[in-house]
């Protein structure tokens, strides 16, 4: 099976360098603690304090796809981290990319590896606690910045924000789970589409609105617009999981 391994140059030489080579070989390592697993597993390793996302192995025409046409997502995500960091973005700093071909030469495994975002936590739950607008606010100005050097995150979502308080007494925000990014100058409308589902609540989501409208001077109806697309959104999740369940029963 053939290995390909991509390092952060800043780290040849390192452990970081052996670990990668280790996971190439052998897969998680023993000392990693599983913190979510699904299509892909996100696995934390303690002592170096690591991050390391392992995802799922492509059917044959998307590991050909993969392979000949376009990078995968893991490939994404190391890229994209780079470019996030370049643009001033927080991101979890990329360590390593790893690539694992079959007999075939088509991507099987995939692997990122990243530090942690330490002292970070996401924004699910965060309208209960009693500082929320003032996150709401300090958030809607960092979405903005998004926006304004072309950042557009597919999944905008609770859990892929990450935010921490910072030093000056404000709060500072951080993107996870970034494969599904596009870079480029974006109309009004399609920056309006982080709204689809950035927060748990429909009452946080309005005031996260409305913070945005005026951190960016917008007109007072954008708000409507904004909640519209909120709602939409979430009435086509609802049909799809209405839809998974009937399916799961027959």
């Amino acid at each position: 099976m053939k290995r390909l391994i991509t390092l952060n140059p800043k780290y040849a030489g390192t452990t970081i360098q052996t670990l990668a080579n280790a996971v190439a070989l052998d897969g998680l390592p023993d000392a990693a603690k599983i913190i979510y697993h699904a299509r892909n597993t996100v696995a934390y390793i303690p002592g170096d304090d690591l991050v390391l996302k392992s995802f799922k192995v492509p059917g044959f025409i998307k590991s050909t796809i993969y392979t000949l046409l376009r990078p995968s997502k893991a490939q994404r995500a190391y890229e994209y981290a780079f470019m996030l960091e370049k643009l001033g973005i927080g991101t979890a700093e990329p360590l390593a990319l790893i690539r694992c071909f079959n007999g075939l030469g088509l991507l099987s495994k995939s692997y990122f590896l990243s530090q942690n975002l330490s002292g970070y936590t996401t924004l699910r739950g965060i309208e209960t606690r009693p500082d929320f607008h003032k996150i709401a606010k300090s958030l809607a100005t960092w979405m903005l910045q998004l926006h304004k050097k072309g950042v557009f995150m597919k999944d905008f979502t609770p859990g892929n924000i990450m935010f921490r308080s910072s030093d000056n007494g404000d709060y500072e925000f951080a993107l996870v789970d970034i494969n599904r990014m596009k870079f480029n100058d974006f109309d009004h409308r399609h920056h309006l589409l982080n709204f689809r589902s950035p927060l748990d609540t429909a009452d946080g989501t309005s005031t996260l609105a409305r913070e945005y409208c005026r951190a960016a001077s917008l007109p007072a109806d954008t708000h409507e617009e904004i909640m519209d697309i909120y709602s939409k959104h979430q009435s086509k999740m609802r049909r799809k999981a209405k839809f998974k369940n009937l399916f799961r029963r027959h």
